[in-house]
């Protein structure tokens, strides 16, 4: 291979290994993003807690309902028993119990709202269960499939170290350090492939007797504009 033509080849690793560090960053990035399944499971831990709420809600207004019905039952106990004899003591009864039939109906309204409270709240602590359970499958498999790319392109890297190893070898020394200087100052792409008698790069008219210096591969040219290595492909 000429001189441009192992640059070229050099170049060519570099991106590849450079393009696969960018996809395994973006990789590890996206194994280590749980905001969503974070989101998901902090709504139906809200979910629960306003569940448990409302089942002590609805606990404790059942327990108002049955211990006024109780009461109930003991006035109208006492009132038709035959216990009692007093007219103005069997008029307060009657007053009283009519007083606590219309709290009774009171408290069943508000036993109905707890029941409606706890049964909405039931709903949608099983909607945000579902949801998590399902973004947690969601997640595992993405993950499993992320792991397995990032293992191929594990291997692929551990190749191409090989490969530039090698591509190192039959590069002059002088050759590396004007590559390695241009990208330092002007990133990746510092060999530009000639183009219809231009710079593909830049755009820059390359002159017919560089192109045709350029085409035998044994000397450096460089783009008189942007100072990239000029290479015939």
């Amino acid at each position: 291979m000429s001189r441009l033509s192992n640059l070229n080849r050099l170049q060519d690793i570099d991106l590849r290994i450079k393009s696969i560090q960018s996809r395994l960053s973006a990789i590890v990035a996206t194994l280590a993003d749980s905001t969503e399944l974070d989101r998901r499971r902090t709504q139906a831990a809200k979910a629960e807690a306003e569940l448990s709420t409302a089942k002590v809600s609805l606990h404790s207004a059942e327990h108002d309902v049955t211990m006024h019905r109780q009461k109930i039952a003991a006035s109208e106990h006492k009132l038709y028993s035959g216990t009692v004899k007093n007219p103005k003591e069997l008029e307060d009864i009657q007053n009283e119990l009519a007083s606590l039939k219309r709290y009774l109906e009171t408290l069943e309204d508000q036993q109905l709202e707890a029941m409606i409270f706890m049964e909405e709240a039931e709903k949608l602590f099983t909607k945000n269960s579902e949801a998590v359970e399902i973004e947690e499958i969601k997640t595992s498999s993405s993950h499993k499939s992320l792991l397995g790319e990032k293992g191929t392109l594990e291997k692929e890297l551990d190749k191409l170290a090989i490969e530039k190893e090698a591509a190192l070898t039959v590069i002059q020394v002088s050759d590396i350090e004007i590559y390695t200087e241009l990208q330092q100052r002007l990133g990746s792409n510092v060999i530009s492939t000639i183009s219809d008698g231009s710079c593909s790069i830049c755009g820059m008219v390359v002159a017919g007797s560089t192109v045709q210096a350029v085409r035998t591969g044994n000397e450096i040219h460089r783009c008189s504009q942007c100072s990239r290595i000029l290479y015939a492909g």
